[in-house]
């Protein structure tokens, strides 16, 4: 489809390229260059990014939809009227605006489940460990422990409620779609295909006897449960995963192939052959054909969005073949845009279409102003490569922008690892699968065995391209002014202004004080602090994921200073696995080494002896406005020994002080530990709530001691521990009290103009937090 849509950007009767012929070889001509179509020559363009503004941007504020409808046929009238002036072409696009907004609007909300439900329905669609799910009342989106049901299979499922905790600021919003359609998500305990499919559940035993029939199966039926991990992996780090899921490409080489026999059989010229003696009924028919094949493939993959655009597009240039009209790309991605959209207005704020267009959009501006600087008289074999190159890394830039935000990861040979891998796994693997699934025995196998080493050999290939990838992580403004750079048009000043913006916009904020940032992820603890000398310490990392090193590097932070860990429980530890392994860290402060049972923390402690990093204890003395009070040896001697003290009594505490305002971050300690403590401590102004506000903490002694303002409590949403207990937030009672798993991540600024307090909100920004005060009830 890639090769196909890039003759139509070089071919097309229009003034943006042509193709021809000189001396045997093929001359590309000068006018070649890329940017967005006219109004007057191509307007559906500007319609499709109408549509899709209006369901994004106005559909999710709509209230009343009739008056919506009535407000689209009055501007249409209006444009109607207008002629062929702008007020007619004003008309029409907010016409569009108007369209897309009502079929954005959010629909009826559905019926709650209850925290344990037994969920039975049809899977919809599938996203990596996740399914979309419709039952009687609704739909809802279930997380499987292992293996994930196949779309179209009815399950049964005992599940559980799974509340998520708020966004880390500038994270990618995964569960927008989800929001906006009211629909749970739910942990699966144990399910089973009740449908009449569930024989055909698995990989069939005819694909496990060759090396990569996991691959070759996950190419015909879209799972990808039998994929081998390595295989995987090699494909992510290579650039070319995408050649797993079913997309536009798999559609395309499908529709060619099947049009390709049709064209073959039109050319026989034999008296029986039917297609000869009507040639030109037998145009259409071979172009229904190739359509109709796309269809039924994409239909056997479960028509995720990729396969629904590539249908269209696949579909708009049959009908331009058969009424011998110009094939306008730019047409035919609008075209598709629209019609996806129309049909499901909420995919819109998924990350397949955004990827899926994107890509479709890099090939469309990127790739013709590459091909602008090819010579015109190379060989026809080596202006394939060239012209494969290009298409390849126009589609790498035209998803930059959203692999950079969601993925932070590009890898830089992708462009020669996908020149290879696409003709083998695209135009080898997709053809030799769908004949293993559906072709006789003897045939089967065959297709098989060509299946299979066609993937080994670009897996060959790809093991000498894996390079690991370069880091590029930005967050939404970032990705916007990548996309700015990239449609930037003969503004090389504009797309270079765009491009080191959106590369190094995290350094240019300034700070001017202490800062102090307690992030929302989960049950568990992680505070960032930025120093007023410009030292950046992370204290704890929460549990085990990559989103504190996400959020990290979306902030511009590639080097910590100083890594605190306050003791090794997984929800302090776990987090910081990641932040080792991938950022340049100054030195590491723990109170204790690892004991033998601890296989992570051993873990840890052996990627920093690897990396050289400093490992200090609890003695360590920072410079500038920070103290560790905790635990200190005349604890440690008090308490006996080390192994009589529990962990959470033997946490690390940190006390930051700037311009009087006193911060304290206590770990997990506990009555014990705060008792003492509780002797030595000042009054703060902010206090990091121990131990996430357990019962265990929190002591009568301690609170007076402390007194704060501020009293942050470090939670997950609906947690299995409780937290925070009621009791402990009476003890709290007339603090101004916030809460990550309500308020989201806090950002507390220490400066001479005194304590300013902000929370993230959804709408992508820090505002001022309205705090809550506890009081009690009344009797």
């Amino acid at each position: 489809m890639a090769r196909e849509l890039l003759r139509a950007v070089l071919s097309s009767t229009d003034d943006r390229g042509s193709w021809g012929r000189k001396d045997g070889m093929q001359v590309r001509a000068k006018t070649i260059r890329g940017g967005f179509p006219d109004w007057e020559r191509e307007p559906l363009p500007w319609l499709a990014v109408a549509l899709i503004a209006g369901v994004a941007l106005l559909g999710p504020h709509v209230v009343q939809v009739d008056g919506i409808w009535m407000g689209c046929v009055s501007l249409l009238l209006v444009g109607a009227l207008a002629g062929r002036r702008l007020g007619a072409r004003i008309a029409v696009m907010l016409a569009t605006v108007m369209l897309g907004a009502a079929l954005g609007a959010p629909g009826p909300r559905a019926v709650p489940l209850e925290r344990a439900a037994l969920i039975q329905g049809v899977v919809r669609e599938v996203s990596g460990i996740s399914a979309v799910v419709d039952h009687p009342t609704g739909s809802v989106r279930l997380l499987f422990p292992g293996v994930v049901p196949a779309a179209g299979r009815v399950i049964s499922a005992r599940t559980t409620r799974v509340t998520s905790p708020p966004a880390l600021p500038g994270e990618p919003d995964r569960q927008r779609v989800d929001r906006r359609l009211d629909r749970e998500t739910r942990r699966v305990k144990d399910w089973v295909v009740i449908g009449p499919r569930a024989a055909d559940s698995s990989i069939p035993d005819a694909f496990t006897a060759v090396e990569y029939g996991g691959v070759l199966w996950s190419l015909a039926s879209g799972q990808r449960a039998a994929l081998e991990p390595a295989h995987v992996a090699l494909l992510r780090r290579t650039g070319t995963a995408h050649l797993l899921a079913v997309s536009g490409m798999h559609i395309g080489f499908v529709a060619g192939a099947c049009w390709a026999i049709g064209r073959l059989l039109m050319a026989l010229r034999v008296e029986w052959n039917p297609f000869w003696r009507w040639r030109r009924i037998s145009a259409s028919m071979v172009s229904l054909f190739g359509i109709l094949s796309a269809c039924m493939y994409a239909s056997l993959v479960g028509w995720p969005v990729s396969a629904r655009r590539a249908v269209w597009m696949v579909a708009g240039a049959a009908a331009a073949t058969l009424l011998e009209r110009p094939i306008r790309s730019w047409t035919l991605v609008a075209m598709a845009a629209m019609a996806v959209t129309i049909d499901d207005p909420d995919c819109v704020y998924g990350l397949g279409f955004g990827l899926s267009f994107g890509a479709v959009l890099g090939i469309l501006l990127v790739t013709p102003r590459l091909l602008r600087w090819v010579p015109p008289d190379l060989p026809r074999l080596l202006a394939w490569v060239i012209d494969g190159l290009a298409v390849s890394i126009g589609a790498m830039v035209g998803t930059l922008p959203l692999t950079a935000w969601w993925f932070q990861a590009v890898s830089p040979l992708s462009p020669l690892a996908n020149l290879v891998a696409v003709p083998m796994l695209g135009g080898v693997g997709v053809p030799a699968a769908l004949i293993a699934a559906h072709a006789p025995e003897r045939l089967a196998m065959m297709a098989l065995w060509i299946g299979s080493e066609a993937i080994g050999c670009a897996m060959g290939v790809l093991s000498w391209l894996d390079r690991p990838p370069w880091t590029l992580a930005v967050g939404p403004m970032g990705a916007g002014l990548l996309v700015l750079a990239i449609t930037a048009r003969r503004q090389p000043v504009l797309c270079a202004g765009a491009l080191a913006c959106a590369i190094g916009l995290p350094e240019l904020r300034l700070v001017d004080g202490l800062e102090v940032t307690v992030l929302a992820v989960g049950q568990g603890d992680a505070v960032f602090i930025r120093l007023p000398d410009g030292r950046r310490w992370l204290f704890d990392g929460g549990p085990p994921s990559r989103d504190v090193l996400e959020w990290l590097r979306r902030e511009g932070h590639h080097h910590l200073d100083a890594v605190f860990l306050s003791h090794p429980d997984q929800d302090h530890l776990g987090g910081l696995v990641p932040v080792i392994e991938s950022l340049s860290v100054g030195r590491f402060v723990t109170a204790r080494p690892p004991r033998p049972e601890e296989h992570a923390y051993r873990a840890l402690w052996q990627e920093l002896y690897a990396r050289r990093v400093p490992v200090e204890g609890a003695d360590w003395e920072p410079d500038g406005p920070a103290r560790l009070l905790h635990p200190s040896g005349e604890w440690l001697e008090r308490s006996h020994t080390v192994a009589r003290v529990g962990d959470n009594d033997a946490s690390l505490v940190l006390m930051l002080e700037y311009e009087g305002l006193r911060f304290l971050l206590p770990g997990d300690i506990e009555r014990s530990a705060e008792e003492w403590l509780s002797l030595l401590l000042p009054r703060v102004d902010v206090l990091l709530a121990p131990h996430h506000g357990s019962r265990t903490s929190s002591s009568d002694a301690f609170v007076v001691a402390t007194n704060p303002d501020w009293v942050v409590v470090s939670c997950g949403p609906e947690n299995r521990h409780g937290h925070p207990h009621a009791a402990t937030l009476a003890q709290w009672r007339g603090r101004r009290v916030v809460r990550t798993d309500v308020h989201g991540t806090l950002r507390f600024r220490a400066s001479r103009n005194g304590l300013s307090v902000h929370s993230w909100s959804r709408n992508g920004r820090f505002r001022a937090v309205r705090p809550w005060v506890w009081r009690p009830r009344p009797p």
